[in-house]
């Protein structure tokens, strides 16, 4: 790691103790979402902001983003447990286990 202060990688400790969450990697799927089964809703969101929303919890699998009104809904779940459903206003975002 860098110089005091500086921020180490994704998934190391950082300055002490303070922990620095995985950044994961995401497939974009247009125009679907899952429909009635999110697991935490945010408003007021871009997709960078929802995507380290998502990052930062262990359980969320996906999220769907709503592109008009920047809300997005986080997921325990993903296209191997549901069906996607159609809506041009949203796309929905699957984390990459790596």
């Amino acid at each position: 790691m860098g110089p005091p202060g500086e921020m180490g990688p994704p998934g190391e400790m950082g300055p002490p103790g303070e922990y620095i969450p995985m950044a994961y990697s995401y497939t974009l799927t247009e125009g679907k979402y899952i429909k009635n089964k999110d697991s935490l809703k945010l408003s007021h969101m871009n997709v960078n902001q929802c995507k380290n929303a998502c990052d930062n919890q262990d359980w969320c699998k996906s999220f769907d983003f709503h592109t008009n009104n920047k809300f997005c809904n986080l997921s325990t779940y993903n296209q191997e447990d549901v069906s996607l459903s159609g809506n041009k206003k949203y796309n929905f975002y699957e984390k990459i286990n790596s």
